[in-house]
């Protein structure tokens, strides 16, 4: 029912870690999930990427005519570099224009085209999206994926009142795992469509990632240590309210 936190990569955008209980009258997932950007793509996924909705899956290639320009613009040693092509087929000169770009630098790929339909009027249209290459190593917790089990047994599933979570109930601790493996910007999650309201289970939920021990950060093959977002979720993780923490699923097709 758990999913290892080792197992946490770029192409599991549900992956998850945590516990679960069960009984006749309370019955709730306790998990830590990674919250992932709106694309999550990686230098090693380059490799066998071939067009443009291999980098973003939500890339819409039906609702073009004709391309006229396709630019890739990046960062090379402190320095932006751009290079066009002709439609949403990945180039040589553009995959290796992306292989070679900055660490943590932002990505652009802005296409103008002709879309596709049937106006007499047909002006050209454009659309541009971003990203970051994601770190090849992602942030752990430091003591190990039972520990941090036990960890939330303790503070979190075994402190947590019987029935405080009923139907689609759900509550949420956001954070961020620093370049130092700390525990930052701990929040109690709130949004518009958010009505859970116990405020005991909620500082309960965030005394325990306040106090967690210190995790691995997340870090590119060269040792640049970067920043990642978490959430920690308990309740009803069927709600659609655990797509508005930024844990998605790949569009289907």
């Amino acid at each position: 029912m758990f999913k290892s936190i080792l197992s946490f990569c770029l192409l599991m955008f549900f992956a998850s870690i945590g516990h679960s209980q069960s009984s006749t009258d309370n019955s709730f997932d306790c998990q830590i999930k990674r919250v992932l950007p709106f694309i999550s793509f990686s230098k090693k996924d380059l490799k066998e990427a071939t067009t443009l909705k291999d980098i973003n899956p939500y890339y819409k290639a039906d609702w073009i005519k004709e391309y006229v320009t396709v630019e890739t613009r990046t960062t090379q040693q402190g320095k932006k570099v751009i290079t066009t092509s002709e439609n949403d087929v990945l180039t040589q000169e553009q995959k290796k224009l992306l292989a070679s770009s900055d660490i943590g630098s932002t990505i652009s790929i802005r296409v103008r085209y002709i879309p596709n339909n049937n106006l007499q009027s047909n002006d050209v249209k454009e659309t541009e999206f971003s990203f970051i290459f994601e770190p090849e190593t992602m942030a752990i917790f430091r003591q190990g994926e039972t520990s941090l089990l036990q960890y939330l047994q303790k503070n979190v599933v075994a402190k947590l009142p019987e029935g405080s979570f009923e139907k689609y109930d759900l509550a949420a601790i956001t954070f961020s795992i620093d370049e130092q493996g700390k525990i930052k910007q701990a929040n109690i999650w709130n949004d518009v469509y958010q009505t859970y309201e116990n405020e005991y289970v909620q500082d309960l939920l965030l005394s325990a990632i306040q106090n967690m021990p210190d995790w691995i950060p997340a870090q590119y093959t060269d040792g640049t240590k970067v920043k990642q977002d978490f959430v920690l979720a308990v309740g009803n993780l069927n709600s659609c309210l655990i797509n508005a923490l930024g844990v998605r699923k790949l569009p289907v097709e």
